[in-house]
């Protein structure tokens, strides 16, 4: 047998043993609280991120007779990255509509004349740290010669604040460090600039942010127990969740588990409250679960469920907290 041929025929074993050995996973999406307190909060603005570098200036020659110095109008890469955070923010905020996006240039009018801003909250920030370099090594081929690798590696350092413009308080203030290298070429030209092996960084940055400072959506998923007795009945209820007929998946394990007592059942049973929303009374299944086997992967859920219980309460008191803000 020739190695193509086993390793495909060891290809079709694996996924089948995967097809009858991989416990059913439901998957559910769930609200997620904004991490940070942001007191309900309906407005907001992303002031410039700062590029935090000295002036640049440039030497212009008039006709060889005397020279001046003026500021220099090209960005650096540090500007650039300042910009770019700044407008992915921007964008990202938009994107979503949750918050009412008050132009920065208000906001920092405000701020210089000594007023309240006109906005809840506010995010400024800058680059803290920016470095690039090119580094190079030599390999030796198997022909005797030599070949020059290059590659680059930029880092980028930045700090923010969130502050409540009603009271001037910080709510947040963070840092976050990245570090990115390309890979290697044999023409040190190629290698991509600074700035592009940093925007996706960035960008990276802006969606952990949002997370911050606003709900969002994560998806998850719930891992059912296998059967053990090999019960059709089971098995018929294991294929309603396959199938994504969670409701009916439920009343079938819970029957299984009222007539039988079976574990596994009443687990599945527990988890499938769980991801129908139904969180308080997958609490109380769980809990009575534990009370009665001391089983721990019973113990972790229901940990877990708890979690999700706190998580939800807190995304209902941040949207009531915004409502009553409006």
């Amino acid at each position: 047998m020739n190695l193509v041929k086993k390793s495909f025929i060891l290809l079709i074993v694996a996924a089948a043993i995967c097809l009858c050995g991989c416990a059913t996973q439901v998957k559910v999406v769930v609200d997620r609280p904004a991490e940070l307190n942001m007191n309900g909060a309906n407005s907001i603005a992303i002031l410039p991120i700062q590029a935090n570098e000295p002036e640049k200036t440039e030497t212009i020659n008039f006709l060889g007779f005397f020279t001046i110095l003026r500021k220099s109008s090209t960005p650096s890469t540090r500007e650039q990255l300042a910009d770019y955070l700044t407008n992915s923010l921007t964008s990202k905020l938009l994107s979503t509509s949750y918050y009412t996006v008050v132009d920065s240039a208000m906001v920092e009018g405000a701020l210089k004349a000594g007023n309240k801003p006109p906005v809840d909250v506010y995010l400024t920030g800058s680059i803290n740290q920016f470095n690039t370099k090119v580094t190079s090594e030599v390999v030796e081929n198997d022909d005797g010669t030599t070949t020059v690798y290059y590659k680059r590696t930029a880092d980028v350092s930045v700090n923010y604040r969130i502050i409540d413009a009603t009271t001037g308080s910080i709510v947040a203030m963070r840092k976050a460090d990245y570090s990115r290298t390309s890979s290697s070429d044999t023409d040190e030209y190629k290698l991509p600039s600074a700035y592009d092996l940093l925007t996706g960084e960035l960008d990276r940055l802006a969606s952990k942010i949002m997370k911050e400072v606003q709900p969002y959506q994560e998806t998850m998923y719930l891992s059912l127990l296998k059967d053990k007795t090999k019960d059709p009945e089971f098995a018929e209820a294991d294929q309603y969740a396959k199938n994504g007929a969670i409701e009916l998946s439920y009343e079938k394990f819970q029957a299984i588990y009222d007539k039988t007592g079976y574990y596994e059942a009443g687990y599945n049973a527990a988890i499938l409250l769980q991801a129908l929303g139904k969180l308080e009374d997958a609490r109380d299944a769980m809990k009575a679960l534990v009370a009665k086997t001391g089983d721990k992967k019973a113990i972790s859920a229901l940990a877990a469920i708890n979690r999700e219980i706190a998580s939800a309460e807190k995304f209902k008191q941040q949207q009531a907290d915004k409502a009553g803000k409006n």
